[in-house]
């Protein structure tokens, strides 16, 4: 294996090699006094954080008087500090911001370096650190040892702050774009429950020119069951149904000599315009339109339906993928150990319904466009998050 000492993508103006030390050569481990559990209250002046709230929010409070003791007398972070979780889910890490807070000893842990590390290449390093003595182990704590003896290859300290300031703005955009992604997500789920859980006649909100009142009607008045099986074996695309991209050909799922093992004589056919879900699944939203202008073939195991002429599609997809639909699945499922919902229960879920058309298109189409803005968003963030990777491989050794 070839010794790395300088990073594939540097800044200009920096050259020479960086160090190899460990951890231990350059700081300790350091951690705050042990609070016990009669020391602590359901709430309080001062937010407790054991690791199972560390990075959330607190659920224990320590007095001002007890905290204000600990700090002056046992160790506590500086601003900027890189705390670290220890147990656990080992590694994440939370930047200390000078706030009021008491951390649980040995679980949480920070490196006190005296300025001899940059915390913003600190934090970077952590991202992808490979903790010394735990590759493979099961054991889902690290001790300071592991810490300490973890090898680390560290530039001059005007090289470090570069490199933390420059993937502090990236995390900042990153921050940015999931604030945006997660907003239009709220709005989306809050104007589907304005449509779609208000159970008055007319929503509150509404395109303008239409004032008809909405019905709760019954699948069993709007649909019907389909699925005609593929009897002769006839050799139609095969699809599985996807939480996130609808119908999905088996070929992109499974590898070729898995597919030659299919018996498709079971299979169940789709038309164009027709609903296929899995009975099993269909509280994550695994429900899927045959949008894709020919016939496909399901498992035998998922449910077929035809809506009426009087839906449009689009619209009833939104309703069947939102949460207020979930809901009223849970109501009708069967199974102690797994819920299924069988076409006989499905048909039984009332539907919000406005006899208009038009209405119908127009807020299914809106939300398709919203749904399509949400994933522009999440496609970015994505492609975000695989830029930082790829300079963290470059720019780091």
């Amino acid at each position: 294996m070839v010794d790395k000492r300088v990073p594939e993508l540097r800044f200009e103006g920096f050259d020479g090699d960086w160090e190899q030390r460990k951890l231990g050569d350059l700081g300790s481990v350091a951690m705050n006094k042990r609070i016990f559990k009669d020391q602590t209250s359901d709430n309080g002046e001062v937010p407790f954080f054991k690791i199972g709230t560390f990075g959330s929010y607190p659920d224990a409070f320590i007095s001002r008087e007890l905290f204000e003791e600990y700090k002056s007398k046992y160790p506590y972070p500086e601003v900027g500090d890189i705390l670290i979780s220890a147990s656990g889910s080992i590694g994440r890490t939370v930047v200390y911001q000078g706030e009021d807070e008491y951390f649980q000893d040995s679980n949480i842990v920070w490196l006190k370096h005296n300025g001899r590390l940059d915390n913003k290449f600190l934090q970077q390093f952590y991202s992808i650190v490979n903790w010394q003595g735990i590759e493979g182990s099961t054991i889902k704590r690290l001790y300071n040892k592991n810490i300490l003896d973890t090898n680390i290859r560290v530039p001059t300290l005007d090289e470090q702050n570069k490199l933390g300031a420059f993937f502090e703005q990236l995390d900042d955009t990153i921050a940015l774009h999931q604030q945006k992604l997660d907003q239009l997500k709220r709005l989306k789920q809050g104007l589907l429950q304005i449509l779609f859980g208000n159970k008055e006649p007319v929503p509150k909100v509404r395109f303008a020119g239409f004032d008809e009142e909405w019905e709760q009607r019954k699948f069993k008045e709007l649909s019907t069951k389909q699925g005609k099986k593929n009897s002769q074996g006839l050799d139609f695309p095969a699809y599985s149904v996807s939480n996130k991209v609808g119908l999905i050909a088996q070929t992109d799922q499974f590898d070729g000599s898995r597919l030659d093992d299919l018996e498709k004589t079971s299979y169940k056919f789709v038309e164009p315009k027709e609903f296929a879900y899995n009975p099993a699944r269909i509280n994550v939203g695994s429900i899927a339109f045959n949008n894709l202008n020919k016939k496909v073939i399901v498992s035998s195991l998922y449910v077929v339906v035809k809506m009426s002429d009087d839906l449009d599609n689009e619209f009833i997809l939104q309703y069947i993928k939102s949460p207020i639909f979930i809901k009223e699945v849970r109501r009708n499922t069967e199974g102690s150990v797994r819920e299924y919902l069988f076409y006989e229960n499905f048909a039984n879920i009332k539907v919000p319904y406005t006899k208009s058309i038009e209405e119908q298109r127009l807020i299914g189409m809106f939300f398709k466009q919203l749904d399509n803005t949400i994933n522009l968003h999440q496609t970015k963030l994505e492609k975000l998050k695989q830029l930082k990777q790829a300079f963290l491989q470059s720019m780091f050794i």
